[in-house]
């Protein structure tokens, strides 16, 4: 007598009864056999929905994760999400497969054997209990035994597979499963079985089912998988599309930037020319304009941002004078001017200061000068008061520095500039809008810490010899001429790292200026030889370096180009303490 044991609706078992002799049985105990089964039939169930509730609430702990997972790498996503998600589905290992890669996680079986895995699996899902018994997938040499298969639909040719180890059992029988046949004189035929012990039979080279349930936790991994693969695709097409606006965009404003310079630059020399009475004041009109417009940029780099402080701006052109005896008064104002502005308020203050050395405030016949500021209708209200003891009249003629002085602000910041010549010296207001301000936090300068050393003396016939290393030939020839301007006869100039370290291989340098970026390459490693050999060295470059200086170079100073040669000597004394024995300058 059997009775079914239904567990939602399909048959998920027997209780096979039996009997040494017939026997019936009563309405009643088959109604109680009924009971019974019915009431194992629910404890089963019971049993099933609370396990798959439990593997309800592991799969979506693990699907949690790998969403949750910033990691932007997908092997190592990948491998992330895997290894939690085995233990849902109770696999050992799995793998991506790809057409060039495989990407194992935990227990896989060699590469060959994968590959030939997918090769023999044509539908969307495949589920293998032996891979021994399989056509087509080499001989398992692992203890893997099944694999369940799933095209992943992300990339063509790629798969997720999971794998499982062999399980050896022992299957009971009620009897031997295999029917004898024998042949008799009508020919084979099935007997029935004469036997029904029980029977054992050993079970090899196969894993443990895969479960529908462990199929459909596999199939969310995988969607879950795809959705984010997909997701970090997109956010990569995305983050590099907006990378590459964001480079053209900085690419035409650089080129916006370095037209505007050198008309502004050509602008500078015609008009200084114009206003030149003799070669000399010429070339230095222009070199002292181009310094200041390169001071502004300095500082708008430094800062990180497209502001450059007034302050800094103010000190680049005054810091000289205040150390000279002469009565300067300055509140120092913090706040920072747009970065288009800085240039030509750079240009404005240089005028003002050169124009306070020679006739104004900080000349022979100078007394005082103010710098005040303050807060005017939401913008900012800047005024430059000279005061002098010899009464010296307006100019007769409108020079470009004039010009500049009261046309720049207007102009360039939509601002305001009265200039005025009293009888005690030349006043000027500037105002300038809002949307040409920001409000800054105040920053300490940084003190040297070095203890000062001797000044070279111009013209100085100095015989250290100095090493040039750098890869623009305009540039090197510059530094040259500085170099023999502040007396050194001695001066080698080298393009690239192989002729530098061939020309110390000859001759070792008393010191060295060294371009950081070369080219595509770095001379911190040729820093580096020559800090060890005892040469002193000084960087100069024209932005902050792409390439990382090591600590042991942090102390070298650095020189923005284009370098002035004030900044230079000052360098040089710092790191050699050169001076002239003839006329000492302690």
């Amino acid at each position: 007598m059997n009775t079914s044991i239904v567990v939602r609706g399909e048959l998920w078992g027997l209780f096979a009864f039996h009997h040494y002799r017939p026997i019936r049985v009563s309405p009643d105990r088959r109604s109680i056999c009924e009971l019974f089964t019915s009431f194992i039939s629910l404890h089963i169930q019971q049993r099933l929905e609370k396990s798959a509730l439990s593997r309800r609430r592991r799969t979506a702990s693990a699907l949690r994760k790998l969403r949750k997972s910033e990691e932007k790498d997908f092997e190592n996503l990948f491998r992330q999400g895997t290894d939690p998600f085995l233990e849902v589905i109770n696999a050992d290992g799995a793998a991506l497969v790809e057409d060039d890669r495989i990407i194992g996680v935990q227990t896989i079986p060699r590469e060959d054997v994968i590959r030939a895995i997918c090769r023999v699996c044509d539908d969307d899902i495949t589920t293998i209990n032996s891979l021994r018994a399989t056509p087509g997938i080499p001989l398992v040499d692992s203890h893997i035994a099944g694999a369940f298969v799933l095209k992943f639909k992300l990339i063509s040719g790629s798969y997720i597979v999971f794998f499982r180890k062999e399980i050896r059992t022992n299957v009971r029988w009620g009897g031997m499963p295999e029917k004898r046949i024998e042949f008799g004189p009508n020919g084979p035929r099935l007997h029935p079985r004469v036997s029904f012990d029980e029977y054992l039979e050993s079970v090899a080279g196969k894993c443990k089912t895969w479960t529908q349930p462990e199929v459909a936790a596999a199939l969310e991994f995988r969607e879950t998988l795809r959705e984010i693969a997909l997701r970090t695709t997109d956010l990569a097409k995305g983050e590099w599309e907006r990378q590459k606006k964001h480079q053209d965009l900085l690419i035409a404003e650089l080129n916006h930037r370095v037209k505007n310079i050198l008309a502004l630059i050509r602008s500078i020399a015609r008009q200084t020319k114009q206003s030149s009475t003799s070669l000399e004041q010429y070339a230095i009109s222009l070199e002292s304009r181009i310094q200041a417009l390169s001071t502004a940029h300095d500082m708008i780099g430094d800062s990180g941002l497209q502001w450059a402080r007034l302050k800094e701006l103010l000190q680049a052109e005054l810091q000289p004078y205040l150390t000279t005896g002469k009565k300067v008064e300055m509140s120092w104002p913090s706040v920072a001017v747009r970065g288009d502005a800085a240039p030509v308020l750079s240009l404005v203050i240089h005028e003002l200061t050169s124009n306070a050395v020679k006739h104004g405030a900080l000349s022979e016949h100078g007394d005082k000068l103010w710098i005040t500021w303050a807060e005017e209708a939401g913008g900012l209200a800047l005024q430059w008061s000279e005061r002098v003891t010899k009464r010296i009249g307006p100019p007769k003629r409108r020079g470009f520095g004039r010009s500049l002085i009261e046309r720049a602000i207007p102009h360039q910041c939509g601002g305001e500039c009265t200039l005025e010549f009293k009888e005690d010296g030349l006043h000027v207001s500037f105002w300038l809008p809002s949307d040409a301000i920001t409000r800054v936090e105040s920053r300490a300068q940084p003190k040297s810490t070095r203890p000062p050393r001797a000044r070279i003396e111009a013209q100085t016939v100095i015989s250290q010899s100095v090493l040039v290393v750098e890869d623009n030939m305009a540039l090197a020839m510059e530094l040259e001429h500085l170099l023999e301007g502040l007396g050194f006869s001695d001066v080698l100039s080298c393009g690239n790292l192989e002729s530098a370290r061939d020309a110390i291989a000859r001759s070792p340098p008393d010191f060295a200026l060294l371009d950081i970026d070369l080219s595509g390459s770095t001379s911190a490693g040729l820093a580096q030889e020559l800090q060890h050999a005892g040469v002193p060295t000084i960087f100069v470059t024209g932005y902050d370096s792409k390439f990382p200086l090591p600590s042991s170079l942090s102390e070298v100073p650095r020189l923005r180009k284009p370098v002035d040669e004030t900044k230079l000597s000052q360098a040089i004394n710092e790191v050699c303490g050169v001076h002239n024995e003839k006329n000492p300058d302690p």
